[in-house]
């Protein structure tokens, strides 16, 4: 009888072990979980900064476009 209680002893052990380990397994998920959460924030906060950005440089380009435009129109006028 005491092998069979010493196997139980062993299998209980393992147990806890086990469940340790999933726990631990589960708080490191939740972990990453959170920090894929964030990334994805982080990322789409910077999507929103670079359409930004590009609609900044697209407004300059017009601009440049029309101060050239008026300037040429200036100078036919001059002359």
């Amino acid at each position: 009888m005491a092998a069979i209680e010493e196997d139980r002893d062993a299998v209980r052990a393992e147990i806890r072990v086990l469940r340790s380990q999933r726990l631990a397994y589960k708080q490191e998920l939740s972990e990453t979980r959170h920090a894929l959460i964030r990334f994805e924030a982080h990322d789409r906060s910077l999507e929103d900064a670079d359409d930004t950005a590009t609609e900044h440089i697209m407004r300059a380009q017009a601009l440049k476009v029309r101060v050239r435009a008026d300037t040429l129109e200036d100078a036919g006028s001059s002359s």
